[in-house]
């Protein structure tokens, strides 16, 4: 794949500051979609063994910048946002297999597997302007559906128990409440400024939300009852907190912050954060593996040598950290095999095996 192979045009304006791409709350959103392009793209696949460590396995040139993935573990598929379409990748093939074009910059994702629904965030328009969509995607038939949100959704996480989409909407501090039987939306749950990531723990009966307060001085994490679809709780966080995954075996989140270097552990039962985890760096995006007990934090780096610190969550201690020597997005965990696929802008990733 040469440059010319590349589609450039990511609709999303960036800004540089300490010689990458800034990434600070919106550019969380929008920077990630105008990260720099390289020879070629890859995404990376990290297999967890406990006897063998963790190795960088197989990349696979995709084309332009993807944000983020998903996994339909029960069809061996992934699916990555890109500019203007959904790639359809097969994970037995390691290949891109089809493509599902959508409006413009497709953010965050989710996969209901029973369903065979994914639902993608459109944080901004064509324009740069803060956008108000989500696509819906029957992976059936590539029916593309969209439904109305807030302004500027970002993040979307799903309760399959009660056929329910709830999505943030950055620019106007809301959760959007979406039947995923009609596609409607069926109500709206005021959090807080600037709503980021969102993980549901079904057991709990627990939205966690991560947002910021009014004056952007301090970093909120928001718990939603999914019963009452109230607000119960809001625990202070970190600055700038970004990302959240839920450990479902323990029925705990774990958060990431822009601006620190820790990840926040939460009890989703008490709703109170319990432990801190010390990492390397800036910690954006958090994926959770709970059948082995795993949590992988994508952490920036000034240089752009992005890495993955690997967390124990029984003890809460890093016990890995995967240099990546490269730019990352998003990580996804696929739970049926152990895998972490993790998305970067950069196609010169090297195998990288850890004892």
């Amino acid at each position: 794949m040469t440059t010319a192979d590349v589609d450039t045009d990511l609709h999303a304006p960036s800004r540089r500051i300490g010689g990458r791409t800034q990434r600070l709350v919106l550019g969380v959103i929008a920077a990630l979609l105008a990260l720099g392009i390289g020879a070629s793209v890859a995404i990376l696949t990290l297999t967890s063994n406990a006897s063998k460590g963790i190795e960088v396995a197989t990349r696979i040139p995709v084309l332009g910048s993807p944000l983020d993935i998903a996994i339909d573990a029960g069809s061996d598929i992934a699916y990555v946002t890109v500019q203007d379409m959904v790639l359809v990748i097969d994970t037995t093939l390691n290949k891109v297999i089809g493509t599902v074009p959508i409006s413009v910059n497709p953010g965050n994702i989710a996969i209901s597997g029973p369903t065979h629904t994914l639902y993608v965030t459109h944080t901004f328009n064509a324009d740069g302007s803060q956008g108000g969509l989500v696509s819906v995607i029957d992976t059936l038939t590539q029916q593309v559906d969209t439904i109305q949100v807030g302004i500027g959704p970002s993040d979307v996480a799903l309760s399959e128990a009660t056929n329910t989409a709830y999505v943030t909407n950055f620019g106007d501090g809301t959760v959007s409440v979406i039947d995923t039987a009609t596609h409607q939306v069926t109500d709206t749950v005021e959090v807080g400024a600037e709503p980021t990531g969102i993980a549901v723990d079904e057991v709990t009966r627990s939205a966690i939300v991560v947002h910021s307060t009014r004056d952007r001085r301090e970093g909120m994490i928001s718990v939603i009852d999914l019963d009452t679809r109230q607000v119960s709780t809001v625990v202070t966080g970190g600055n700038i907190p970004v990302g959240v995954a839920v450990n479902r075996a323990t029925h705990t989140a774990f958060v990431s912050y822009l601006s620190g270097d820790s990840v926040s552990v939460i009890d989703t039962a008490t709703r109170t954060v319990v432990d801190s985890i010390s990492t390397e760096g800036k910690s954006v995006a958090v994926a959770v593996d709970s059948s082995t007990s795993t949590a992988y934090v994508t952490q920036e780096s000034d240089t752009g040598d992005d890495v993955i610190s690997v967390i124990d969550t029984a003890t809460n201690t890093v016990i890995n950290t995967i240099d990546m020597h490269s730019t990352l997005a998003r990580i996804a965990v696929d739970e049926s095999t152990h895998t972490v696929y993790a998305t970067t802008d950069d196609g010169a990733v090297s195998l990288l095996e850890l004892p």
